[in-house]
């Protein structure tokens, strides 16, 4: 090497042209960073896509799972993963991907996304009956929603969403001060922008099966004006709505076992103990027949105990499926028993066996606790036809059905009744006319089909 070169390279060169030309190794590093770090979330990007396009579930959570592996922060791909076990009804799993989702990157994630991902993770959790007040994820996806709206200028938005968040927590952060300051901007609108945006946010939420936020518009409606439109009416769609959704989440937690039943099957099918096998997934499939791969397991289970050890003279494979079951029914009945025996089931025997007045009492109990129970008022007031009641109770169910319009079998001789009372109390207010002049239609009905030509 020639003297300029080697003075060139000499250490101390070498060292200032590093310092002097530091910003652009700098740039180079970030740059060579940045393309490595754009292939990977580009690479993470097309397996999602593929499990979007994917067909079938296991396809669509090995694409996801690829992904994530690629981008451990691709919270779009451990949204679509959660979606995609909560399809498949597997909630203990989809509750962990929305978790995840929920905590990975939640500074990088647009504000509907995120919404999106407490709503889901609420649901999911609520399922497995888990969390309660300020743990709960629907608390945040309320207040979160409210201040979204809050921001837009969506008053009415935003207080149905805050209140939703109060009837979880009231104290939660500062969700006091932002009710007074959204009702003080409700205030300024006019009455009939009120209903009209009330109204449609109730619609709104129905679609998107959000009923808490639903009823809470249609309440706010009903408080403003109670003969607005029909939504007494939706009000009560969005009640039942939502009963339905509790009901449901009270069957998916009828055992908190599932996953146990479910990993004791594997183990007994791996050991070659297919009775065993077939017992837990026959139990699995009485609490939760959708649980994971519940379905193919138990068919497994059946085919390998066909399969297995000759059996005895006189026994046959319908026998011992049939001595299984009756042991996997054995095993579930302390379980589910007490959802077969309900208050409500005992009602519907009762009814059967004619004696109507224990009936309505085991009715007057269950709306007692729970006054939300729509599909019980139109039930109890047939049983109060039936017997002649006319007394405060009945009369008070008979309202609640005109008021929320429930499907009634005879609702013309309800109508009458609640008509007659409101005549002999001497009631000129809306709710009453309406009513008396149903009554009215009525009559004039019966009189046109009586009449007879001359």
């Amino acid at each position: 090497m020639s003297p300029v070169l080697q003075r060139y390279f000499s250490g101390h060169s070498v060292r200032r042209f590093i310092i002097h030309n530091s910003r652009s190794y700098f740039a180079l590093a970030v740059l060579f960073r940045c393309a490595s770090s754009f292939g990977q979330t580009q690479e993470a990007r097309e397996w999602l896509d593929q499990g979007l396009s994917a067909s079938s579930p296991a396809e669509k959570i090995a694409a996801y799972q690829r992904a994530i592996e690629l981008d451990p922060a691709f919270t779009e791909a451990y949204y679509n993963l959660g979606l995609t076990y909560k399809a498949q009804r597997n909630f203990v799993e989809a509750e962990q991907a929305f978790y995840k989702a929920s905590t990975v990157n939640p500074g990088n994630t647009k504000t509907e996304t995120r919404l999106r991902i407490l709503f889901e993770l609420g649901a999911t959790s609520r399922r497995l009956g888990k969390f309660a007040g300020a743990q709960d994820p629907f608390l945040e996806y309320y207040y979160t929603t409210g201040r979204t709206d809050q921001r837009s200028g969506n008053w009415t938005q935003a207080i149905t969403a805050f209140e939703a968040a109060a009837q979880i927590d009231p104290d939660y952060r500062d969700l006091r001060l932002r009710v007074s300051q959204t009702q003080r901007q409700l205030n300024k609108l006019d009455r009939e922008e009120l209903l009209g945006r009330y109204y449609t946010d109730g619609l709104v939420a129905m679609q998107r099966k959000d009923f808490t936020l639903a009823i809470n518009a249609f309440q706010r409606v009903q408080q403003i004006s109670s003969g607005y439109r029909d939504a007494a009416n939706r009000l009560a769609q969005a009640r039942i709505a939502l009963e339905r959704a509790a009901s449901q989440e009270n069957a998916e937690k009828i055992s908190p076992d599932v996953e146990q039943f479910y990993q004791h099957g594997l183990a007994a099918l791996q050991g070659g103990d297919y009775v065993n096998a077939f017992v837990n997934f026959k139990s699995l499939e009485l609490i939760s027949p959708h649980y994971k791969d519940t379905d193919k397991r138990l068919e497994e289970a059946k085919r390998k105990l066909s399969e297995s050890v000759p059996r005895a003279p006189g026994r046959t494979l319908a026998g011992d499926m049939a001595l299984a079951g009756a042991v996997a029914l054995t095993i579930i009945l302390p379980v589910v028993g007490v959802y077969l025996f309900s208050p409500a089931a005992k009602a519907r025997l009762l009814l059967l066996q004619g004696d109507y007045e224990k009936a309505a009492h085991i009715y007057e109990r269950l709306l007692a606790k729970r006054p939300t129970r729509l599909k019980l008022y139109p039930v109890l007031a047939n049983i109060y036809l039936l017997v002649g009641r006319t007394d405060e109770t009945a009369i008070k169910v008979f309202k609640m059905i005109l008021q929320l319009n429930l499907l009634a079998h005879r609702r013309d001789d309800i109508n009458a009744i609640v008509a007659q009372r409101f005549l002999s109390e001497g009631r000129k207010d809306h709710d009453a006319i309406n009513v008396m002049e149903n009554a009215l239609l009525v009559e004039m009905r019966k009189l046109g089909q009586s009449a007879k030509p001359f």
